[in-house]
């Protein structure tokens, strides 16, 4: 009797009572929450968002002086340009992620009688335009613009009540077609076109200019030279005829000497070796004893180039061959969205405390799966990206070596001969003239002979006896000089060597990376005239209750 109350059998009827609890708590849970919401449309209202926020800030930025004044004339800011101006905060698409805040914008465009509001916005993961019509009633001063339509009433007059009578404003639709350019695939319109540019900006350079040359004391500047241009005149002297030699020669009196060249031939020149030994050019040598010992290694050659090394190494070419894939599947639970890439599993809601029944608050989770892709390389090798490469085999021989002789002697294969103990000494010269004359070097010069006739006599001449060139009767002396030019200090500036245009320390250079044909579009836009009259109006016109006297 102990025994059975203390190991009681299984309780099958607890655990059927439980069994049925929980299968109702399933039936209330897919009763409750039949799907998963579908979440796209919370992610264009996002968008939606984002561009009206925009739209506000540009309609209370472009006040009356902000507008454009011409038909046709536009006034446009960037994204990045409203968030400098603190007119908007930086905000993200619905997936965290950067909107493009160069190629989003707003842009405010003159009509005829009212304006256009362009807002473009462009994000990773949508882009999309919407354009407002800016009219008097709905964007700028009403009474302002009634007065631009309505001339001046005339002042200082008076009227009695038998003689006042009423103009009556009227109001008239005027309809016309816009068509409107758009870039679905991204960029803005120039010249017609859809131009995707790539910024490529960079930071200048800073250089110091060359100074400009300059003649500090004056003068022509030239090739870093200046060049000063200066003479003077002045009155060529007379000289009376005097005694000269019209064929040569000095001129001692009244008579020429002309002597004639001298003559010159080569002296007989010969060696001999009066203390013995072997004559070698003009030296005389004895010959010693000779020896030999090992020369020294100074290098080794392998296909021709000189090496330290005593072994030549040879690598073969390398191989390569595509890594292998493999692609596994990830699950992550987050309670925030993710983006795209990741297949959604399943939503629900989970508690922040484990007393469910005062828990504050449940928290909505979505458990989404992705897949990751890993390499490897099966066969070996180091991968790069997608790619194994296998190095290819080294092989070795021996290099042929590289022989010198440092002490001295002559390379005979890998050993150096060498003779020592010889002397050598300078040969005994001799130089004859076997023809005549007097040795000068190693030649023979025969002196030529005098012959004389008389000299004769010039007439009177002009000549300058200070310098210079005669002309006619004045002498003109040059004195023009040059000097090294001097050079102003260069000033420092910022240049774009890449090109682009120089803003501030930076170039700006955009790089056009395609370019298409823009989409158009065509809207019907309502605008509004204004008459004054007495009498009703026709054709659309309808009162605005505004009454003035005649």
């Amino acid at each position: 009797m102990y025994n059975e109350e203390k190991n009681p059998g299984i309780n099958w009827k607890d655990i059927i009572i439980k069994a049925i609890f929980f299968v109702i708590f399933l039936v209330l849970i897919v009763w409750l929450f039949p799907k998963v919401p579908n979440l796209k449309p919370f992610y264009s209202n996002i968008f939606r968002e984002n561009i009206k926020y925009m739209q506000d800030a540009a309609e209370s930025y472009y006040t009356n002086e902000r507008l454009p004044k011409n038909i046709g004339d536009t006034a446009e800011m960037t994204l990045q340009e409203m968030i400098n101006k603190k007119l908007i905060l930086p905000f993200v698409d619905e997936n965290g992620e950067s909107c493009d805040t160069k190629n989003s914008y707003v842009q405010v465009k003159k009509n005829k009688n009212d304006y256009t509001l362009k807002v473009n916005l462009v994000c990773p993961s949508e882009k999309d335009y919407i354009e407002k019509t800016l009219g008097c009633y709905n964007y700028c001063d009403e009474e302002k613009c009634k007065k631009e339509e309505t001339p001046e009433p005339q002042t200082n007059v008076t009227y009695t009540p038998s003689q006042v009578s009423y103009e009556y404003l009227y109001r008239r639709a005027v309809t016309s077609d816009k068509t409107t350019y758009k870039c679905p695939n991204g960029g803005t319109i120039v010249d017609g076109l859809c131009t995707v540019t790539k910024d490529n900006s960079y930071k200048a350079t800073l250089t110091t200019t060359k100074g400009e040359e300059y003649c500090e004391k004056g003068g022509t500047l030239k090739d870093g030279k200046c060049y000063v241009t200066d003479g003077y005149y002045y009155s060529a002297s007379t000289k009376s005829g005097a005694y000269y030699c019209p064929y040569g020669g000095e001129l001692k009196g009244n008579v020429c000497y002309v002597k004639s060249k001298d003559t010159t031939y080569a002296a007989t020149i010969s060696y001999d070796c009066p203390n013995g030994g072997t004559l070698s050019g003009t030296n005389c040598v004895k010959d010693g004893t000779t020896s030999s010992y090992v020369a020294s290694v100074t290098g080794y050659y392998c296909n021709g180039k000189l090496q330290s090394s005593s072994t030549c190494k040879t690598t073969g070419a390398s191989k390569t061959y595509k890594a292998t894939a493999k692609t596994t599947k990830k699950t992550i639970k987050t309670t925030t969205t993710r983006g795209y890439g990741y297949t959604l599993i399943s939503a629900g809601y989970e508690y922040t405390c484990s007393n469910h029944i005062l828990c504050p608050k449940r928290v909505y989770y979505y458990t989404y799966s992705y897949k990751e892709t890993t390499y490897s390389c099966p066969q070996g090798g180091t991968r790069s990206g997608t790619t194994c490469t296998i190095a290819g085999k080294t092989t070795t021989s021996t290099a042929t070596p590289k022989y010198e002789c440092k002490n001295g002697g002559t390379l005979s294969g890998s050993n150096c001969i060498k003779t020592t103990n010889g002397t050598t000494y300078a040969a005994n010269k001799t130089v004859k003239c076997p023809n005549g004359g007097t040795q000068n070097g190693n030649n023979c010069v025969i002196s030529g002979s005098t012959t004389t006739y008389i000299a004769s006599k010039a007439t009177d001449e002009k000549y300058c006896s200070k310098g210079g060139t005669l002309t006619k009767d004045k002498c003109y002396v040059d004195t023009s000089y040059s000097y090294s030019a001097s050079n102003k200090v260069g000033e420092k500036i910022y240049k774009c060597p890449q090109g682009g245009t120089l803003k501030g320390k930076n170039c700006e250079k955009l790089e056009v990376v395609k370019t298409y044909k823009p989409v158009t579009d065509t809207n019907t836009v309502t605008s509004y005239e204004y008459k004054w009259s007495s009498t009703p109006l026709g054709d659309g016109w309808v009162s605005t209750g505004e009454k003035r006297a005649k």
